[in-house]
């Protein structure tokens, strides 16, 4: 069975001492995927894990650590996983 890719859009934000992420997780027929997952990996230590699970709609909201840069990890099952650095 093939697998589908996903496409992501991401937009940032900052606030403060945290960055918001936000965005919508869709295939490539532009339908949202319900919930999606998104996983900010920090790239550098005593940092945290953040997750966030797409809406009805595909849309997604994390907030990020400030001065902590992340790998971001979307997932849905049947499809590719994409990894955003």
């Amino acid at each position: 069975m093939p697998k589908s890719r996903l496409l992501f859009l991401l937009l940032s934000i900052s606030v403060f001492s945290q960055k918001t992420i936000t965005g919508v997780v869709s295939d490539s027929l532009n339908q949202p995927l319900e919930s999606a997952n998104l996983i900010a990996k920090p790239l550098q230590e005593k940092a945290g894990i953040k997750f966030a699970m797409a809406d009805t709609k595909g849309r997604f909201r994390s907030e990020l650590d400030n001065n902590v840069k992340y790998g971001i990890v979307v997932s849905y099952i049947g499809y590719t996983e994409e990894v955003l650095i």
